[in-house]
This record gives structure tokens, sequence and C-alpha cells, in this order.
């Protein structure tokens, strides 16, 4: 059953329609680390109306920013934990300990970069 044809989920959360399903879509989307506040304060903006097209647009833009920064450092911590299984699964295989250590193989790698 889809939500979009379900009574019950339309009249328990005051939903009248797909447009108003496909909102609540769009909101939990964006929950990617947008703040709750946030999260109102937008639907606030969209309930005003086409005024507040540029209000919308920045906040949106800024909550791009924070979600960009935060995939830079996932990637980096990610790169660092590559090299360190790669240096154990060497490490295993070959029965001594690499000569290079991890972090200089993660620093040497070309997905690292020094936080700006």
């Amino acid at each position: 059953m889809e939500f979009s044809n379900s009574p019950h989920w339309s009249s328990s959360f005051g939903l009248g329609g797909r447009h108003q399903l496909e909102w609540l879509g769009a909101i939990i989307g964006m929950r990617t680390g947008m703040p709750i506040a946030q999260l109102r304060d937008y639907t606030a903006l969209v309930k005003q109306g086409s005024a507040t097209l540029k209000e919308r647009r920045a906040l949106l833009a800024a909550h791009q920013t924070r979600l960009r920064d935060n995939i830079t450092r996932w990637s980096e911590a990610l790169a660092l934990i590559d090299a360190k299984v790669e240096f154990y699964d060497e490490w295993v295989a070959n029965g001594k300990r690499p000569a290079v250590e991890p972090h200089r193989r993660h620093r040497s790698s070309k997905k690292w970069r020094p936080r700006s």
C-alpha cells in the first residue's frame, strides 16, 4: 500500500494528499544534519510563498556548504582508515610490520588534503 493512498496515513498526520506527502518526504530528505529549528524556519518561509525565495535559497545554500564540508571531513577520515586497514592487511599477509606507517601512507595518497 502506498502512503499516499492510505486514508489512515493522511488523516493521522493531517495530510490531505500526495502534495503534502511529497513535502514531508522533501523535509525528511533535508534532515541530513539540518537542525530541526532550521527545518522549521524553512517550512515557515515556504508557507509565506514566493516572496521568500531568496531567504529559502540562502538557508539551503548554507546547509549545502555545511554538508560539503562534512563530506570532505568524512572522506579524509575514511582515507586514513583505508590506509590503516591496508597497513594491517600487509602486516598480516607478510608476517612483519610494514615500513610505511598508516598516517604516512594516508598523507602520501592523492586523497589527502590538509585542513584549511
